[in-house]
């Protein structure tokens, strides 16, 4: 467990993003291979909790006295089912954090965005203007084995697309595995690609590392499909230094942006903007790079909802 943080009390703590879990669902719609939710298979909660509206102030008021910018909707499940389940609640949520925060993301797999275009033009009228499409792979096929994607409406070009037309800021989430992205060459026909659909931001994350007592088949696929993302990166440097010097390497423009508090650079390729992620950054003594809101069982079935300063299951409760 890391070491408790002060909140807001001592004038010096920085707060870079505040997370929400609508409700406490536990089933998702889509059969990601490494969703390190336990999401795979997945179970459906027929009557999920949802999140007390003075929670969610709660959280804003936080995220807001420690200088966050961005307000995440996210899920042990996928957002978009909550929002299909309890459009009143969900986007109530979402005006109350337009309203405090400059910027209100969504993480989703985009399968009922596909299905249902009025869904994202109506979470953009209530505040949505970035979304985080995790896509495994431009290419159709490789992308529905990972994602085990049934829907024949599925078409994350369509969904950039529109996200485009309305002016929300669109960014892809991509996983390395060795069945996917698993080297330089296929994330940089991802990122083109990624340019010529109109993505703006790309983050590039490694596979859970799952410890090597856990033997369940996400563990499993994880452990045996894991791609380092360091060699990638130093690629990536390199390809920098090339470009400094006024070439172009396979292509394309590389430059270094900025780096971001925790200490990860980011990087423009092409124009696009990518980062690479991992579930184990460490932020600066004072930094907390994201507080979440998430549901807790007490005895007697009780659910309340606690502000937590890390998503590991023992991260350290602020409120």
């Amino acid at each position: 467990m890391s070491e408790m943080i002060q909140l807001v009390s001592t004038g010096k703590t920085q707060i870079q993003s505040v997370s929400i879990v609508p409700s406490t669902r536990r089933g998702c719609n889509a059969g990601c291979r490494s969703c390190i939710a336990h999401m795979t298979p997945g179970t459906t909660e027929t009557k999920p909790s949802y999140c007390p509206l003075h929670r969610v102030r709660d959280l804003l008021d936080y995220g807001k006295q420690g200088g966050a910018m961005t307000a995440i909707f996210t899920s042990k499940s996928e957002p978009t089912l909550d929002y299909k389940d309890n459009r009143e609640s969900f986007l109530e949520m979402m005006a109350m954090a337009r309203d405090a925060l400059p910027q209100v993301d969504m993480h989703t797999n985009g399968i009922l965005l596909a299905e249902n275009t009025d869904f994202l033009k109506d979470m953009y009228d209530y505040g949505l203007n970035m979304l985080t499409l995790s896509l495994a792979n431009f290419k159709d096929p490789k992308n529905r084995a990972f994602m085990r994607i049934g829907s024949k409406a599925y078409n994350p070009y369509k969904i950039i697309e529109q996200a485009n037309r309305l002016g929300i800021l669109m960014r892809c989430s991509v996983l390395l595995t060795k069945q996917t992205v698993s080297n330089l060459s296929d994330l940089l026909f991802y990122i083109r690609a990624a340019k010529e659909a109109g993505v703006d931001m790309i983050v590039v994350r490694e596979l859970w590392n799952a410890p090597e007592t856990l033997s369940d088949p996400v563990s499993q696929w994880c452990a045996e499909n894991f791609v380092d993302s360091q060699p990638i990166y130093e690629a990536i440097r390199a390809a920098v230094k090339s470009s400094e010097n006024g070439q172009k390497l396979y292509g394309m423009r590389f430059e270094e942006v900025r780096i971001l508090p925790w200490g990860t650079q980011v990087f423009s390729i092409d124009g696009v903007n990518v980062t690479f992620a991992n579930c184990d950054e460490k932020c600066p003594t004072g930094t907390i790079k994201s507080v979440q809101l998430v549901p807790k069982t007490y005895p007697g079935e009780v659910i309340g909802w606690r502000m937590r300063g890390s998503w590991g299951n023992d991260g350290d409760t602020l409120g």
